[in-house]
Order: C-alpha cells, then structure tokens, then sequence
C-alpha cells in the first residue's frame, strides 16, 4: 500500500544491512512483458542494453518464465 513503512533485506540474519523506505507507488501486471511495457527497463534493470535484455535478466533473478501469463506486482520504494 503507498505510503507504508517497509524494511528490505536479504534474509533474517543481518539487520544491519537492512533498508527502509515508503512504498511509492504499486502495480499490478499480467507478464514480464506487461511490466516493462508500463515502467521504463532502464529504471528496474539499469545494466541492461535493451528491453528484451531485461526481461531476461529480471526472469532469471525471479526463476519465472520470460513469456507467457505469469502475473507479477512490483512496488517502487523511496528510500530514506
């Protein structure tokens, strides 16, 4: 939900390197595809030559399918 207080982090053993911030924005998206049709790939996936290049890298780092119906909801988060 926008405006909720999140902590990020890579698993329960280290709150040290935790980050917090707001949650933004959300959005709701039936593939990949749909996904980076709405949000810019360079904004996601920075390292990225091209769009199609990203939605292999974001499929690879989810372990989802790059095409196909797979519905996907990403939030964006401001840090502080």
């Amino acid at each position: 939900m926008p405006g909720r207080t999140v902590e990020l982090r890579r698993g329960y053993s280290s709150k040290t390197d935790a980050l917090w911030g707001t949650v933004a924005q959300t959005l709701r998206a039936d593939s990949l595809e749909d996904f980076f049709d709405r949000v810019p790939f360079q904004t996601v996936m920075p390292t990225a030559r091209d769009r199609d290049e990203a939605i292999q890298m974001a499929a690879s780092i989810l372990g989802i399918s790059r095409v196909g119906p797979i519905p996907l909801f990403a939030f964006e988060v401001r840090f502080r």
